[in-house]
């Protein structure tokens, strides 16, 4: 018993071996980052703890790795005891010790503008088309005669 024992902890030992750690700047940034501040077109439509005209609890965004260099981006949320979930952006990661730009592609008048500094998750999207948008019901969104539609920002801070 003792001798089959010695072979199944010596490969127990050889498969937690360190070097099968993913250990990079996009594993560690991933995790949960609950959202500080929701703004669409300077209205604050969320705010922990203060505002929260969108009516949501739990509200965060999700990193997640894809590879070295990417990451995969989605926002949860529970409104009225439903638990709900968008997952849509895939990003490239540059940047390090701390200070990271995330980027997608886009083309005029889209823009994404995204950073993660010191665990503070920040973006800037353009509301024609890139932007993540989470609105209360019967708002009404403004005309502006920008073309990228106006802007969304978000700010989450990670747990």
């Amino acid at each position: 018993m003792l001798r089959l024992l010695f072979p199944i902890l010596l490969l127990a030992f050889c498969a937690c071996q360190k070097d099968r750690v993913i250990d990079d700047d996009a594993a560690r940034l991933r995790g949960e980052y609950p959202v500080q501040t929701y703004i669409i077109n300077d209205d604050t439509l969320f705010s922990a703890g203060k505002i929260n005209k969108i009516g949501v609890e739990d509200f965060k965004v999700i990193v997640s790795r894809k590879s070295a260099d990417s990451l995969s981006l989605g926002y949860s949320w529970t409104n009225k005891s439903k638990q709900s979930s968008v997952y849509f952006r895939q990003l490239r990661l540059s940047g390090k010790d701390g200070q990271y730009q995330l980027a997608m592609s886009s083309a005029t008048p889209h823009f994404y503008e995204g950073t993660i500094f010191q665990g503070v998750y920040t973006e800037r999207t353009s509301l024609a088309g890139l932007g993540f948008v989470l609105l209360p019901e019967n708002y009404p969104l403004k005309d502006i005669s920008d073309p990228t539609g106006g802007s969304i920002k978000i700010i989450a801070s990670k747990q």
